[in-house]
């Protein structure tokens, strides 16, 4: 049996911003990790080229862990997180890395830009 081309076509889902807690440090000690968690997927219906389909999350092999990529980039790592199933939605938490990218990310989202997750 052939794999549809809805499997095999590196879909990328746009859903709302996650949450991006700010790095929390006190005089004596250095910032802590920034973490994130949000849903990478809500379980509705999706359209890419003229086709509908879903996510059977009920078969859905999880990464444990998973990369977190800054625009699908395997070149830009910015973070690591854990996926889930929570009821109908794939959701994700994670922690940003220290690098650059992680970083301006981590900056650009403190004022206010609204990343997304997919």
């Amino acid at each position: 049996m052939e794999t549809p081309a809805a499997y095999t076509s590196g879909y990328f889902f746009a859903v709302p911003a996650p949450g991006l807690s700010p790095a929390l440090a006190d005089a004596d000690q250095p910032a802590s990790q920034r973490t994130f968690r949000g849903v990478a997927y809500s379980g509705e219906v999706l359209a890419e080229w003229g086709e509908r389909f879903v996510i059977d999350l009920a078969s859905l092999t999880l990464p444990d862990p998973c990369p977190t990529l800054l625009q699908h980039d395997r070149d830009a790592p910015i973070g690591v997180c854990t996926l889930a199933v929570t009821g109908t939605a794939l959701t994700c938490d994670g922690y940003l890395l220290t690098n650059e990218d992680a970083q301006k990310l981590a900056a650009s989202a403190d004022e206010g830009f609204p990343w997304q997750l997919s």
